[in-house]
């Protein structure tokens, strides 16, 4: 799915921390390093809000749960979180 060098972006909710890495595991190979648990993909243009941004957090973590990938985002949903500050719109 994804080739070459590009760094992709995975989410851990519960730590509210960004892990980069260049390979991509469809099995579910990465973990948190804070917690040990699950991360999700959520691509390279994902800007995470500030720890301490509670609301910007209950967005990230609503828009997690209804898509699984946020590759799979409309453009309307993309340009939304642009505004936002927290996705590059392409």
């Amino acid at each position: 799915m994804f080739g070459g060098t590009a760094t992709q972006k995975f989410v851990c909710l519960p730590c509210r921390f960004v892990v980069r890495r260049r390979k991509w595991y469809p099995n579910g190979g990465i973990r948190c390093s804070k917690c040990g648990g699950e991360v999700r993909l959520i691509g390279s243009d994902f800007r995470a809000p500030k720890r301490s941004d509670d609301a910007g957090w209950k967005k990230v973590a609503e828009l997690c749960h209804k898509r699984d990938l946020w590759y799979n985002l409309t453009s309307h949903e993309r340009k939304m979180l642009a505004r936002e500050g927290m996705f590059k719109h392409t």
